[in-house]
């Protein structure tokens, strides 16, 4: 006979058969029931290891997400967990931890009861997205008659529904596009477009459980992204413009690396009194040389549309 949950009825394994969640079946939980009285014979509850979304229960999981699997009660007996795709950290026993494949797809978890029954609960994988959205934290600062705007954004990786906390990403440095006036002068010590080239990407930096980034790529928690541009020498007349078109590429661990379906842009504008503009992430600052900010929220994140692929300065 099969052993039972603590307060759940024993049967013999022919009564035996799994069903799906239902209504009088806790969140986060696959219920065997007895063929006859329909009472619940084995529960298995999966509770997702990151705390952020606030839904631990769910079922649609961040690649490399893990999930905890055990059994209402612990009780004893030969139970044998797989997984159709990822691992489990335990093939045998009343718990394991599922870690959920590397790529999107549907894994099937599969619990093999001692009389050979099976439960099986099923799991959405997805893969990052692209930006989701960027909070604007703080602006640079620079010296009084300099030229020069910055804005640090703390930036989310989509969908938010699911934590990627051991997904990896990398912007990818690319050189300025759509380089105009001031910028385009190889008199203003640029030389387009290498000299515009942004040197502060290729740097694989960490995912948080809330999906936020650490974009320094020390990893220690300042999980800012820095977007500005300054150095310019006066005069600055007739001012000008230019346009970074990043691309990006995650990977988990030393698994491969793949790229990010959507990128996004930063663009610089100069006016000809040294005033400059900065836009990124649905954000758009202008900083005179007076060291005035103005936060010009035009552009809404909700129709935000990401540029073509590419780093970031």
């Amino acid at each position: 006979m099969a052993a039972a949950a603590a307060g759940l009825p024993a049967i013999a394994p022919d009564q035996a058969r799994a069903q799906g969640e239902g209504p009088a079946a806790p969140a986060g939980t696959l219920t065997a029931t007895n063929f006859s009285s329909g009472s619940p014979v084995i529960q298995i509850t999966n509770q997702c290891v990151a705390t952020t979304p606030a839904n631990r229960a769910r079922t649609i999981l961040g690649v490399g997400e893990e999930v905890r699997l055990g059994l209402a009660g612990a009780p004893s007996g030969a139970y044998a967990w797989s997984a159709s795709a990822g691992s489990v950290s335990d093939a045998s026993g009343a718990a394991t931890t599922f870690t959920a494949p590397s790529n999107a797809m549907t894994a099937t978890l599969t619990l093999t009861l001692p009389g050979g029954q099976s439960l099986n609960r099923a799991f959405t994988v997805v893969e990052p997205s692209g930006v989701d959205h960027a909070d604007l934290l703080s602006v640079y600062d620079f010296d009084t008659n300099e030229s020069g705007a910055g804005m640090y954004c703390r930036v989310y990786v989509g969908p938010t529904n699911v934590s990627f906390y051991r997904v990896q990403l990398m912007e990818v440095a690319t050189n300025a596009a759509d380089i105009t006036g001031y910028y385009a002068d190889p008199m203003n010590a640029w030389d387009p477009p290498e000299d515009l080239k942004d040197f502060q990407a290729n740097v694989w930096f960490q995912i948080n459980a809330d999906n936020s980034w650490q974009h320094n790529g020390k990893n220690d928690g300042t999980d800012y992204d820095q977007a500005w541009w300054s150095d310019d020498n006066p005069p600055w007349s007739p001012g000008g413009g230019l346009t970074w078109n990043y691309s990006a590429r995650w990977k988990i661990g030393t698994g491969p690396t793949n790229k990010l379906p959507t990128g996004w842009s930063q663009q610089v504008s100069l006016q000809s009194d040294g005033t400059i503009t900065i836009e990124k992430f649905g954000h758009s600052l202008t900083r005179d040389t007076n060291g005035v900010y103005t936060t010009n929220e035009l552009i809404h994140l909700g129709q935000f549309q990401p540029g073509p692929q590419g780093g970031q300065h």
